[in-house]
């Protein structure tokens, strides 16, 4: 089937280059289209063979979605269909990672569409799906040493994604983790990769300054930094604030559920600061950018 894509086509391809999977719905979000029209030329796009399309692994939100990627063969295609857009294909895709990614993407077609209409503030996402997870120099890697553990001992994670948001006030930084429920809280096996080693990594990386790396590569100047944890649950939630209140000050942790992230919401007051605490924004009046600060 021959398809002429034009310049909406060709920024639709460039979100599959940047991550990958992606719903009509948040490609929608994403072009400024409706939905029924997205989901339209996305047929369009299969029959013509330029991505593929599966069923959604994981409950999404609202009706049921499908997920929308490139394999390599589509990007094949679309090289010769549109010699001047490629895209890089998605790697091999298991129900799990499908299902991480997915959510990934949600999470950062909300900052997308949340600060479109405005030029104070400024943004960048780093998924880790695009780097090298051995590559110490990969925005998304923390490789510390955890001093507030019984046994202190070097500790190496990957953050789901690195956020840094900048506006002439200052420049924050944030590192993510997507929680589906699939990893324990906790363990008795000793270094088990648990949400709680995590923590404790994150704050072995905040007590020894060693984000500064990251600040220092992108040209910024960070005071300290926020892991923002997105989970499944109010019930998953309240085991993770415990967990907070066990690796000590912990209130660069920030947490909230799956549900509340939406364009209208992210920014706003729907994050939990370790166990129990108050609701803040991610942007101090994000409502009003000209008068904004970064979120403290």
């Amino acid at each position: 089937m021959a398809l002429r894509l034009g310049r909406n086509d060709a920024a639709a391809f460039g979100w599959f280059d940047a991550g990958q999977p992606w719903t009509s719905r948040q490609l929608a979000a994403l072009a400024g289209v409706s939905e029924p029209n997205m989901r339209r030329r996305l047929s369009q796009y299969a029959k013509a063979g330029l991505v593929t399309s599966s069923p959604a692994f994981d409950g999404s939100p609202g009706r049921p979605e499908h997920d929308y990627y490139v394999t390599p063969a589509n990007a094949r295609r679309l090289r010769d269909v549109c010699p001047g857009v490629e895209v890089r294909p998605a790697r091999a895709r298991k129900p799990a990672a499908a299902a991480h990614q997915r959510w990934l993407n949600e999470f950062w077609m909300s900052i997308e569409v949340a600060l479109r209409d405005q030029d104070y503030y400024a943004y960048r996402l780093f998924p880790h799906y695009q780097y090298d997870t051995a590559d110490e120099k990969a925005p998304t890697n923390i490789r510390t040493c955890n001093t507030r553990s019984r046994t202190p001992s070097d500790a190496t994670i990957n953050a789901d994604f690195a956020l840094t948001m900048s506006c002439r006030a200052g420049c924050s930084l944030a590192y993510g983790e997507i929680d589906l429920g699939t990893e324990s809280l906790d363990s008795s096996v000793a270094r088990r990769a648990t949400l709680l080693v995590k923590l404790e990594a994150y704050a072995a990386h905040h007590d020894s300054n060693g984000y500064t790396r990251l600040a220092s590569r992108l040209g910024e100047s960070f005071s300290g930094f926020r892991v923002l944890v997105v989970s499944t649950s109010k019930r998953r939630l309240a085991g993770i604030g415990k967990l907070c209140s066990r690796i000590g000050g912990s209130d660069f942790v920030w947490l909230t559920t799956l549900d509340r992230i939406t364009p209208g919401t992210v920014l706003g007051p729907i994050w939990q600061t370790g166990e129990g605490g108050e609701l803040r924004p991610l942007l101090k009046h994000w409502r009003n950018a000209a008068d904004s600060g970064i979120g403290k």
